[in-house]
């Protein structure tokens, strides 16, 4: 896990950098190459156990007097040096010599006051490039992005960065630190010395330009890494530097002002077809589009704000309505809220939504909020790909499984002819689907005053359900209108009203019943096999290995399930075809290689 270039920031070098950061312009902060995430435990340490701020107090018998309210510890010493001409270099000194000060007249007290949640003041991201490491620091809840930082691309502003970059080529991870910020922030950066102090390269004499470009304080910290938790035998530059929020100057405002109005036609994203490179690469270059005009809005209002008189002009993020979320900066508002908002049009599109089960789209309908934490980039969607498959996986056994228990068990005592009985593995008894056609209880009649209406909403949702299942069995090779696109052709389109009719769809043929049955009539019986084998694999009615295995090579348990399930010859058929019978995946569904 620790490759080469791993090497933890020590705390004492990181105090001498945090320390030097202006903390109330601190809320979004950035690690990258965070490693295990020192740099920022370091960070979140200091904030809590360093800054805090103190009450100088004159007190009395019967009253109180002269408060002082003081800052960081620093202003404590000012103070004591001004008031009593006396120097302190810790708190612990300084409230003795107070107390020295009692007499009849009264007494000093110095409070002090911590802060507090100070995990939950700053948004915190970290980037790092090993696997290893960034399920480290996801277990120990940071937002952590598996990639590689000088290759990383983001929309969010970081307004901080605290960094410990790779030795080897220090300078080219600074130099993308400094892009980050250029609009303004605070870097604190843990460099190997020799790229300050030998640039040699174009890239260490553009470094050494930014640093007296923005008048970086720059620290030598000679065998830093000698008492470290990875000793190094190095020398380190510790790197300050603050970079000013850029501001329009006057004369460019008024160009503003006088110049022409520009006008966009923005078309909406339609829905489409998310897993063609096609549609993929128009959803980014959308979303990229969006950002960019959008932070260079936030950014112009926020330069020329000076201009304006106070309060007669505000900046909003429309969506925003997070409570639980610590962004103030409006443009990284803006950047999660558009992030939702793609990551939602993705979830919309056929190809995803057809896909998942109501149970499944439910989950990922209440986890869509955590989506605005990462970039809306090509390798994410990949990565929403495996995922999805994967999870995908377990619904479509879920979905698979309770559509084979409602066709059998639990309805086959209304309609015997739904299902054969058969003797299964380990003496259960197990439930074979018929093969050409069910019958399933569905009220869908209802009369009221005479008249009659047929429910058409509650028969599409039961079927399409019904049909996701099988084209989770087939694979998606059959073609054919989908029982939604039918139903809108038939019904809701030509403003006919359904009245009971029998339907035609791909997978099976159905007649409706008003005294409140579903007759489906199975157009091929492969699937209807398929769906009964993996229903009773999960019921234990016929062993997990079922399919696997010649008949001549079973033994005589396997082959009594066998020849009271379908018999020797259809069993040579579905070994023939284990493929088709035993295999479910959502893989081929969304395109994951």
């Amino acid at each position: 896990m620790l490759g080469i270039q791993f090497y933890p920031t020590p705390k004492y070098l990181a105090y001498k950098l945090i320390k030097k950061l202006d903390f109330s312009r601190v809320h979004s902060l950035l690690e990258p190459s965070a490693g295990k995430g020192d740099f920022i435990d370091s960070f979140l340490t200091y904030r809590t156990e360093e800054m805090r701020t103190y009450t100088l107090q004159r007190c009395r018998d019967k009253r109180n007097d002269k408060i002082q309210f003081l800052g960081a510890k620093t202003e404590v010493f000012a103070y004591i040096k001004q008031e009593f001409g006396q120097e302190f270099t810790d708190i612990e000194s300084a409230k003795k010599y107070l107390d020295s000060l009692e007499d009849d007249d009264g007494w000093w007290q110095l409070s002090e006051h911590k802060m507090q949640d100070s995990k939950n003041l700053v948004d915190i991201t970290c980037v790092e490039i090993d696997a290893d490491l960034c399920s480290v620091l996801k277990g120990r809840h940071r937002l952590a992005i598996n990639a590689d930082f000088l290759n990383w691309c983001s929309f969010t502003h970081y307004d901080t960065v605290l960094m410990n970059p790779p030795f080897a080529d220090g300078e080219k991870h600074l130099l993308k630190a400094i892009s980050l910020c250029e609009n303004g922030g605070q870097i604190c950066c843990i460099l190997n010395a020799e790229t300050i102090r030998n640039p040699y390269t174009n890239l260490r004499q553009l470094l050494m330009q930014k640093l007296d470009e923005y008048h970086a304080e720059i620290e030598y910290v000679d065998d830093a890494f000698a008492d470290a938790e990875r000793t190094a035998d190095v020398d380190v530059a510790l790197i300050y530097i603050n970079i000013p929020c850029k501001v329009i100057s006057e004369e460019l405002a008024k160009g503003f002002v006088k110049g022409d109005i520009y006008e966009k036609e923005y078309h909406e994203f339609k829905e489409t077809q998310l897993y063609n490179g096609d549609a993929i690469s128009l959803l980014i270059e959308q979303f990229n589009l969006e950002a960019r005009y959008g932070i260079k809005l936030i950014d112009t209002f926020l330069s020329m704000q000076q201009y304006v008189p106070d309060n007669m002009i505000s900046l909003s993020v429309t969506g925003c309505t997070d409570e639980d979320s610590k962004v103030t900066d409006p443009r990284n508002n803006y950047i999660r809220r558009l992030r939702q908002k793609y990551w939602e049009l993705a979830f919309q599109t056929t190809q995803i939504s057809s896909l998942l089960t109501d149970g499944a789209r439910a989950r990922y309908q209440h986890e869509i909020l955590r989506f605005r934490d990462f970039d809306f980039t090509l390798s994410n969607i990949k990565q929403l790909q495996i995922e999805l498959s994967q999870s995908l996986d377990n619904s479509i056994h879920e979905a698979i499984v309770n559509l084979y228990d409602s066709f059998t068990y639990k309805y086959s005592r209304e309609n015997p002819n739904n299902v054969h009985l058969f003797n299964g593995w380990n003496t259960n008894q197990g439930f074979k689907i018929n093969p050409k056609k069910i019958i399933y209880p569905l009220y869908l009649y209802t009369t009221y005053g005479g008249w009659g209406s047929w429910d058409v909403h509650r028969l599409r949702d039961f079927l399409t359900e019904v049909e996701k299942v099988f084209i989770y069995l087939d694979g998606g090779r059959t073609d054919g209108e989908s029982v939604s696109d039918i139903l809108d052709r038939l019904y809701y389109q030509s403003n006919q009203r359904y009245a009971g009719e029998n339907l035609s769809f791909k997978y099976f043929d159905v007649e409706v019943k008003k005294k409140g049955t579903l007759h489906i009539k199975w157009k091929c019986d492969e699937l209807v096999k398929k769906l009964t084998i993996i229903g009773c694999k999960a019921h234990g009615t016929l062993p997990n290995d079922y399919g696997t295995k010649r008949y001549d090579d079973l033994d005589e348990a396997h082959k009594k399930t066998v020849d009271e399930f379908e018999g020797r010859t259809e069993y040579a058929d579905t070994v023939s075809n284990a493929k088709l019978y035993l295999e479910t995946s959502a893989v081929k569904l969304i395109g994951t290689k």
